[in-house]
């Protein structure tokens, strides 16, 4: 078992995959937050700075995962990555975003913050958020 299959477990078994996806998206700041290693000292910047970075990966994602004209799923993903939330969805998604988030800062690229990305991004729709530009989310 990978690192990335005891992470979605554990989520399974904790009832994550139920919660919304905001509820998730604030989880993910927090796996942000506690995988760098070296994070602001002031423990009020840790958030802000967790949702810079948040931020920095989603545009990167978008530009790696959506088609260029806003129309959904990058040809590339459209098969593999539009699939429901299941242990092998959110291991495919997982795949990638670790793969972004790595270009991004290597240091946050672990298992945990992979996941929620992921789950966060299924539970949004993959297909629906790629039609919406990553600068006019809120």
């Amino acid at each position: 078992m990978t690192d990335i299959d005891r992470e979605i477990a554990k989520l399974t078994t904790r009832g994550v995959l139920a919660k919304p996806a905001d509820d998730i998206h604030e989880r993910l700041i927090e796996a942000i937050s506690i995988a760098h290693p070296d994070p602001p000292r002031d423990a009020s910047a840790v958030g802000d700075w967790a949702r810079e970075y948040a931020a920095k990966i989603e545009q990167q994602l978008h530009a790696e995962l959506c088609a260029p004209d806003g129309t959904g799923l990058s040809p590339t993903y459209d098969t593999v990555l539009d699939t429901a939330l299941s242990p092998k969805g959110i291991a495919s998604v997982t795949a990638v975003v670790l793969k972004v988030v790595s270009a991004v800062n290597p240091v946050i690229a672990v298992s945990s913050v992979g996941v929620y990305f992921a789950v966060w991004l299924l539970k949004r729709g993959l297909i629906q958020w790629c039609k919406v530009p990553p600068t006019t989310r809120g």
